[in-house]
């Protein structure tokens, strides 16, 4: 008789165990899944034409800092003051503002760990490069004017990516 339930606590432990095994692997599967998901989502919108084609105007401008930038592509002119709505290209606007915030937001996905850095830096390490050293010192320079960290996290993808880049064998002659 105490053979038996000894049995059955044993059938028990394992079935038990089994089910803790498989929970934990579909867990797995499932986190991989959408972070595949998540990272095709930011992939599709990279690439998608709309995206390339203000990614690609932005990257055409020529700028040294954030006064030149505003008086040619903003809203200010270089003194500060306001231009007038019929002197503002709403379209460098939004192509502007686009690419930054795209940039921006993958910046707080990487550094929660939403998703992964090699990922990034595998599928879209030149565009990040480019797109960070073109605004570069303009980020400076307002951070300098004001003492905010903007786009912390702009600057965190591209360091993350740098890194990543220095690290890989990708680039090695």
């Amino acid at each position: 008789m105490i053979q038996i339930e000894i049995l059955a606590l044993i059938l028990t432990g394992l079935g038990l165990t089994a089910s803790i095994l498989y929970y934990t692997m579909v867990l797995r599967n499932a986190t991989k899944t959408r972070e595949t998901q998540l990272f095709m989502s930011i992939f599709n919108r990279f690439t998608s034409r709309e995206f390339t084609k203000a990614f690609e105007r932005v990257l055409s401008w020529e700028f040294t800092g954030e006064k030149e930038f505003h008086d040619k592509y903003g809203w200010f002119h270089e003194d500060g003051s306001w231009k007038r709505e019929e002197d503002i290209d709403f379209d460098d606007s939004a192509d502007f503002n686009m690419v930054l915030n795209w940039f921006e937001g993958l910046g707080v996905l990487m550094r929660r760990g939403l998703i992964s850095s090699e990922l990034v830096f595998e599928i879209m390490y030149g565009g990040v490069g480019h797109f960070y050293r073109k605004v570069e010192p303009m980020i400076l320079e307002v951070r300098e004017r004001t003492g905010n960290m903007i786009l912390r996290d702009l600057e965190f993808v591209y360091r993350e990516v740098q890194r990543l880049r220095d690290e890989s064998d990708m680039f090695q002659a």
